[in-house]
């Protein structure tokens, strides 16, 4: 559950037709939450820089005030298409006969074409996800 909610902060590669696949009521409510957390720290560095332009802190005598902006911080929205992906394939792998297999691995990445059918490329999601697992936890170490 913990791999498929870091999954959550990327972006399923997915063709620009909507969403089609497995839900999970779970990620769906995960993904309000850090939608929220998203919305309120935007919000706070919009005030903060707010602030220090009223407050003369900052220049003011600037021409590129819309790129500024854009630049900001936490401006994309998080969905869960990618944390939904790695879930079903984590779920499905315990089902094959040798989990832990290769080829057990490879069947499974192979039905994900069926799950996800407009996704770009299923395994290449997945390694993207897996990537971004194996650079939150050494991470997680340094707060602890």
């Amino acid at each position: 559950m913990l791999v498929s909610r870091v999954a959550c902060i990327a972006k399923l590669q997915h063709k620009s037709i909507g969403y089609s696949g497995p839900l999970s009521r779970q990620l769906l409510c995960y993904r309000s939450l850090i939608s929220e957390v998203r919305s309120t720290l935007r919000n706070l560095i919009e005030v903060v820089l707010t602030g220090l332009l009223l407050s003369g802190d900052a220049e003011r005598e600037r021409n590129d005030w819309g790129e500024l902006s854009v630049k900001l911080p936490f401006i994309d929205d998080n969905d869960c298409g990618l944390g939904i992906a790695v879930r079903t394939y984590l779920d499905d792998l315990p089902l094959q006969a040798n989990p832990t297999s290769p080829e057990a691995r490879t069947d499974v990445k192979a039905k994900g074409k069926e799950w996800f059918q407009h996704s770009d490329s299923f395994t290449g999601n997945l390694d993207m996800a897996f990537k971004l697992w194996d650079a939150v936890g050494p991470a997680s170490c340094l707060v602890a």
